[in-house]
């Protein structure tokens, strides 16, 4: 993992948001991306996510030049 951001809501908003950054390169040899979270306060407990790699490489990337009106 190359870096996080645990957006702080202090209990005001209805989700807890977690931004994990990886590194393409690294990942690229593999086939599956496991991220493997421990309890750390939230009360969900252990979580284990898995993704396909070949289907994170299809999600579009996001065009941050463009305007919204």
């Amino acid at each position: 993992m190359a870096d996080y951001v645990y957006n702080r809501t202090f209990g005001m908003g209805s989700s807890n948001d977690l931004l994990l950054v990886f590194n393409k390169e690294q990942a690229k040899s593999a086939n599956w991306l496991q991220i493997n979270l421990a309890e750390f306060g939230l009360g969900v407990g252990r979580q284990a996510l898995r993704f396909n790699r070949k289907e994170l490489d299809e999600v579009p990337e996001i065009d941050f030049t463009k305007s919204i009106h």
